[in-house]
């Protein structure tokens, strides 16, 4: 038989020969198949693999989510058992000015606050205290830190008033108390700290409960509070590091790290007439261009009679190094200068400050830029290094002298424990109404950086009834100090209540060494372990504390009297006035448009 070459010879199932046309097609499929079945196993492989990586992951993830879980649990239980020990401290009795919580807590070991897995220990500098609490859950540890001063200084609060009422508006900061009515002017008022009054609450010029934010404690029927007759003037004296002698009058100039003191005999008074112009109110006028009816006024050519005090013989100069408490037994007759340290100034009589007194840092930086310049915004320097405290304590009045720079600025927390803070010329009658004793003088600006603490309530301008400041500053800002609280002037008085900083978890096992900060934390516990400034921008960071906010002027209290209405007050943020037949208008210092 003849056959194509591309043939070839099988045998069938029954032994019969048959041909096919190509041998090469069997083989091709049988390769086929072996390399599917290659191509399955190594898909089957990765897959497994896939698998395998991905159901691992998943575990490490579900793992990684239960121990996260089981950190948030630990730490919440921990942050539960400090709520309870902060409780515990907060309401503790007092035995000679110390914590009885935090004492008997000391005197255990290990040193657990009752009632409580919460520890204390003493956290470096005088007074401050940590509190820990730790909790496990699953094996995993939570743990929350925070830290508590056992007294609270009086530079806590923004304004504390005794005898008067108190007006306040605008965005203010710490705490605020009178033992009568706190009085809250024009809308939109907030109030970072607690609120007291012993008499009640008023709202007045438009401001409402409604329209008033409080973010702190309010208390409108508190028990009245007698801080300032708390003040040990023997105490301080003993613990100064210079006191002046008696019979003298003393004039004090800050020098960056050195206090300048001038010594005079004692300055004599002496009645003398003096000739001046007064803007005299004579009725309203058309004005076409506005289309209102405005006030009108002409300048009267006056003499009154009023005291003049005259300086007595200079006796000494000296200068010592800024920091401690200074002691004067007489009149500080004048004060001023940059201040780059920490001190106070004590005195029996009465304080009167004649210049800007500024806190500079080493580098020569003030706290603010543009420092006094009408007509331009405040800016807090970025430059400032804050490591700055002063205090001013007065037995009588703390007073801005008449003769001021048209713009001033005090960084300081001025109390006076008998008298005022307030503007020179300034008195009040048996009702507590202001009026102008001697020369009216009114003066561009004032900005504070600080607090007021008085017997009779603060004033710094004096304004008639279409808001006109007829005596005083007539434009200002005022900042709360909220890095006093942390850092007081040496010797300042404190009030048996706890103080809290801020709190935060930390989720290892162990702990630092009292005191040296919490590393990885990114807070160094207390300012006093860095320079205040440091620790301020840090407090800052974390969205807890900062500078002060700076709102329109606001030194205004009043009640209409005798056709004036009185501002008082000093008070953050707006200008607090009550309203009278007209209402004034508000004043917006250094043209921010606030």
């Amino acid at each position: 038989m003849i056959m194509d070459s591309a043939s070839t010879m099988v045998s069938n199932c029954c032994g019969e020969s048959s041909s096919t046309a190509r041998v090469t097609a069997p083989a091709s499929r049988c390769g086929e198949r072996g390399a599917a079945l290659l191509t399955c196993l190594v898909l089957s492989a990765v897959v497994a693999a896939v698998a395998s990586t991905f159901l691992g992951r998943t575990l490490v993830e579900q793992n990684r989510i239960q121990q996260r879980a089981s950190q948030e649990r630990a730490f919440w239980r921990a942050r539960g058992e400090l709520e309870l020990a902060k409780h515990a401290v907060f309401h503790s009795t007092y035995t000679n000015d110390q914590n009885d919580v935090i004492q008997e807590a000391l005197a255990r070991d290990p040193s657990f606050i009752a009632g409580t897995s919460v520890l204390v220990e003493p956290a470096g500098p005088n007074r401050w205290y940590r509190m820990i609490a730790s909790s496990d859950y699953l094996g995993a540890v939570g743990t929350t830190v925070t830290f508590v001063r056992d007294g609270t200084s009086y530079v806590s609060y923004n304004y504390y008033v005794e005898q008067h009422s108190l007006g306040v508006s605008g965005n203010v900061r710490g705490k605020v108390h009178s033992n009568q009515k706190v009085e809250f002017h024009y809308p939109d008022g907030t109030y970072e700290g607690q609120v007291s009054a012993g008499n009640g609450f008023d709202f007045l010029n438009g401001a409402s409960a409604e329209n008033t934010t409080f973010l702190g404690k309010t208390e409108a029927s508190a028990a009245e509070k007698e801080l300032l007759s708390r003040v040990d003037f023997a105490e301080l004296e003993s613990a100064s590091a210079y006191v002046a002698p008696l019979g003298v009058d003393a004039q004090i100039r800050f020098l960056g790290e050195q206090i300048e003191i001038s010594l005079f005999e004692k300055s004599t008074t002496v009645n003398v007439p003096s000739t001046h112009l007064e803007r005299h109110y004579t009725g309203t006028a058309y004005n076409d261009d506005t289309g209102q009816w405005e006030p009108q006024y002409e300048d009267v050519e006056v003499t009154i009679y009023e005291d003049q005090v005259v300086g007595g013989q200079w006796i000494s100069t000296e200068t010592h190094g800024i920091n401690g408490i200074f002691y004067f037994p007489d009149q500080v007759t004048s004060v001023g200068g940059d201040v780059q340290g920490h001190v106070t100034l004590v005195t029996e009589k009465d304080l009167v400050i004649r210049e800007s007194i500024r806190y500079r840092d080493a580098e020569g930086d003030y706290a603010f830029v543009q420092n006094g310049e009408a007509g331009q915004p405040t800016k807090r320097n970025p430059d400032f290094l804050r490591d700055h405290s002063l205090g001013v304590i007065a037995k009588g009045d703390v007073r801005y002298s008449r003769d001021v720079p048209e713009s001033m600025e005090i960084n300081a927390v001025l109390m006076s424990t008998e008298g005022t803070v307030s503007f020179e010329g300034i008195e009040f009658d048996a009702q507590g109404n202001a009026t102008v004793s001697g020369q009216a003088r009114v003066a561009n600006c004032l900005r504070r950086l600080g607090s007021i603490l008085s017997f009779s309530r603060p004033i710094a301008a004096i304004v008639d009834v279409h808001g006109e400041v007829s005596h005083g500053f007539e434009k200002g800002e005022s900042f709360y100090d909220e890095a006093m609280r942390f850092r007081p002037p040496p010797g300042f008085p404190e009030e048996p209540e706890a103080m809290f900083w801020f709190s935060y978890r930390f989720e290892k096992s162990s702990l630092p060494d009292a005191g040296v900060g919490v590393p990885g934390v990114g807070v160094v516990p207390l300012p006093q372990l860095q320079s205040v400034g440091e620790a301020e921008r840090t407090i800052e960071a974390e969205g807890e504390y900062g500078f002060g906010d700076s709102g329109e002027y606001g030194e205004g209290y009043g009640s209409s009297h005798g056709g004036q209405q009185n501002g008082d007050g000093d008070n953050q943020g707006g200008q607090d006035l009550d309203g009278g037949e007209q209402q004034p208008q508000q004043i917006d210092p250094f043209g921010t448009g606030n």
